[in-house]
């Protein structure tokens, strides 16, 4: 489909970019792919893998945008239009809404990300899709870990 792979050309292009630690390009790859129609044609195909794909730029603009110090509203935004997504994709955006909620001081509503992230990981591993690697039991422990230095028993 020409549509998801521009999608996932333009994402490979901003993660490099964001691993070079060049965050304002991450940016403006995603935010350029998230306006080129490229998901109205996906959408053609199949809705749901448009708003994964979407989901997906949106997640990697709003952890661009953190680490480039955006604003708060705005990364949250981001991250709120991520969760218009399947629960695999969610689990990252509550995840990253947490790190963004406790990096400006909200302690409950980071809490309350992260349970939420948890909540959503037990469900993933409930689901009968299965995951090709233990990148899910990693992210579980990482979570408990982050509910653990917030001072609340896992």
């Amino acid at each position: 489909m020409p549509g998801l792979d521009h999608h996932h050309t333009e994402m490979a292009r901003a993660a490099a970019a964001a691993m070079q630690q060049h965050y304002q390009e991450a940016i403006d790859i995603v935010s350029e792919l998230l306006t080129s129609g490229t998901y109205d044609e996906v959408a053609t195909a199949s809705a749901d893998q448009a708003r994964s794909a979407r989901a997906e730029a949106r997640l990697m603009l709003a952890t661009a945008m953190h680490y480039a110090d955006g604003h708060y509203e705005d990364i949250v935004r981001q991250l709120a239009l991520a969760m218009e997504s399947p629960p695999h994709i969610q689990k990252d955006a509550c995840f990253t809404l947490a790190v963004v909620e406790l990096s400006f001081g909200h302690k409950e509503p980071a809490r309350a990300a992260m349970q939420q992230c948890l909540d959503l990981i037990a469900q993933l591993k409930q689901s009968p899709l299965p995951y090709p690697d233990d990148t899910i039991l990693r992210q579980e422990e990482e979570a408990q870990q982050f509910l653990a230095d917030l001072g609340r028993p896992v």
